[in-house]
Order: C-alpha cells, then structure tokens, then sequence
C-alpha cells in the first residue's frame, strides 16, 4: 500500500491505518447491535401491546 504522503512513514500509516480499520469495525459492530438491540426492543413492545389489547377484550 503506498503511502498518499511520502513525509509520513510507512509504519505510522500502517497503524493508522490498522487503527482506522478497528475503529470502523468496532463502529459497525456497534450499529449493528444498536438495530438489533432496537429491533428486539420493538419487537417486544408491540407483542406486549398486542397481549394488553388481547387481555382486555378477554377481561371485558
């Protein structure tokens, strides 16, 4: 890989670069959990909406 800057080394921009590619893959395992997080958490709350609806036609 060559470097964009030649006054950079190339160990600096190689761990930049190892860095970067961490960072970004911890950002998308982290969004990733977020939407499933999230999706779980919608999930939830409708089968719970749907369970309140369910008991109160039973209950009346």
């Amino acid at each position: 890989m060559s470097t964009p800057n030649s006054t950079v080394p190339e160990s600096d921009s190689r761990l930049y670069c190892y860095v970067f590619r961490h960072n970004l893959y911890f950002l998308d395992t982290g969004c990733a959990f977020f939407v499933f997080f999230f999706r779980c958490l919608l999930i939830q709350t409708y089968i719970d909406y749907k369970t309140y609806q369910i008991m109160r036609l039973l209950m009346y």
